[in-house]
């Protein structure tokens, strides 16, 4: 699915999981919600697609006229797609992951990433500036000016790190991987 270009004064940010304390979504929305009230003419909305023990928490925290979160609930994989389609960028603030697939399905769809190092697949995907944005979770200041680079970037250069995002991912293809380990296997029979 191709990512829609649709210019806007607002900013949309998606993310794809479980809603739970690893995932990092609650700290997350407090750093967000800071940024809003202090940028008042910007407009921001953070989709939420999944389910969890947070979702009461989010759906407590106040947030400014300006910032809209919207919790989505458990979204079938099938209509993940349209999602990714639908936003600007792609919120990915775990405190602790392993690979996570839904990094190479929003890049794939041409979303640059705002995400925590501590995701393996961020930190082997994403390069800051580039395709997306680094940060460490437990780094309130440092999520802070990630999300303020990433929300005042003109709507051209984040395209363009969409395009840039989308490169990266297709390296992952499932064909490109088994290419990669068949060398491998090749490599170690020789040996």
């Amino acid at each position: 699915v191709a990512r829609q270009c649709r210019p806007s004064d607002r900013r949309i940010l998606l993310y794809v999981g479980k809603l739970v304390e690893r995932k990092g979504i609650v700290p997350f929305l407090s750093v967000l919600s800071r940024w809003a009230a202090q940028n008042p003419r910007r407009h921001v909305e953070l989709r939420l697609a999944g389910e969890g023990p947070e979702s009461t928490a989010i759906g407590h925290i106040s947030v400014p006229a300006n910032l809209i979160v919207r919790q989505l609930g458990n979204v079938p994989y099938d209509e993940l797609p349209c999602h990714y389609a639908a936003a600007d960028l792609f919120v990915l603030p775990t405190l602790a992951d392993e690979w996570g697939l839904v990094v190479n399905e929003a890049m794939a769809v041409g979303l640059p990433v705002i995400g925590s190092r501590y995701s393996q697949a961020v930190d082997e995907l994403v390069t800051d500036g580039e395709n997306g944005w680094l940060f460490c979770p437990d780094s309130g200041e440092q999520l802070y000016e990630v999300v303020d680079r990433a929300l005042r970037l003109p709507w051209a250069v984040l395209l363009k790190m969409g395009d840039a995002a989308r490169q990266r991912a297709l390296q992952y293809a499932p064909s490109d991987v088994a290419d990669r380990l068949a060398e491998v296997v090749t490599c170690l029979s020789r040996a």
